[in-house]
């Protein structure tokens, strides 16, 4: 994950001293000394680091005596409201719906929802929404235990950006659900503010009348999206895993 490979960097840093600037992959570099993530030698945006040893408050409906993930039964209310959204677009059986209990990246992702809150330019719209992502059997365990790794943009998509792709319909994402039984992520989103995505891509596009601040996603299409595409690990928490047949 990128946010553990720019920590890894950071200490290395704070040990050893060196250069300021650290590549993290083959595209950015983060300057530790003026706290920014660069993406091909240009402002990508300001990075924050937040002490994530600190308490982290999860869910009050997590079983933390379970492990990451829980299984739920069909009589659950939890699970039925994940069936009931999965069924909107999609007439296929579920066979098993777990939830992820993740705290540690639900504590980035609680961070960078705090920060986008803040900055929101609107201060009724919520920047949160619930969307879905499929992939392959390999991933999703990278997932469960990683997150949604920008690193591995372009795999599946590019056409909106080279950012991690949810969708608005589990329709969509099971084309992506590559596994035997195929499996799905219903992933809380930070898509905040946004703008239409082209391939060429590698952040958002800046604000309005701004020179530094970027938009939060890009998606496929002005009114009424149906794909967004987000550019930050800690952007995306996958809250539940859903097998289907």
């Amino acid at each position: 994950m990128l946010n553990m490979s720019i920590e890894d960097a950071y200490q290395t840093y704070l040990q050893q001293g060196g250069l300021p600037v650290v590549r993290v992959d083959p595209q950015r570099e983060i300057d530790f000394g003026n706290s920014l993530e660069l993406v091909r030698g240009s402002l990508s945006s300001h990075v924050h680091r937040e002490d994530l040893t600190k308490k982290v408050v999860t869910p009050s409906h997590w079983d933390l005596t379970k492990g990451p993930l829980v299984q739920l039964h069909p009589s659950d209310t939890e699970y039925q409201k994940v069936e009931q959204s999965f069924k909107v677009s999609l007439a296929k059986t579920i066979t098993k719906i777990e939830r992820i209990q993740n705290a540690g990246l639900y504590a980035q992702y609680q961070t960078k929802k705090e920060q986008m809150d803040q900055n929101s330019a609107s201060a009724s719209k919520s920047n949160e929404m619930r969307l879905y992502h499929g992939t392959d059997a390999a991933t999703v365990r990278n997932i469960i235990a990683q997150g949604f790794n920008r690193s591995f943009a372009g795999k599946n998509a590019t056409a909106y950006g080279m950012g991690v792709y949810f969708a608005t319909t589990s329709n969509y994402s099971a084309r992506y659900a590559q596994g035997n039984p195929p499996q799905m992520f219903q992933v809380l989103v930070l898509a905040g503010d946004y703008a239409v995505g082209n391939t060429s891509m590698l952040t958002p596009p800046l604000r309005s009348g701004s020179v530094v601040d970027l938009l939060d996603s890009t998606v496929d299409r002005a009114g009424a999206p149906t794909i967004y595409v987000t550019y930050h690990d800690a952007q995306a928490y996958p809250e539940y895993l859903i097998t289907f047949q």
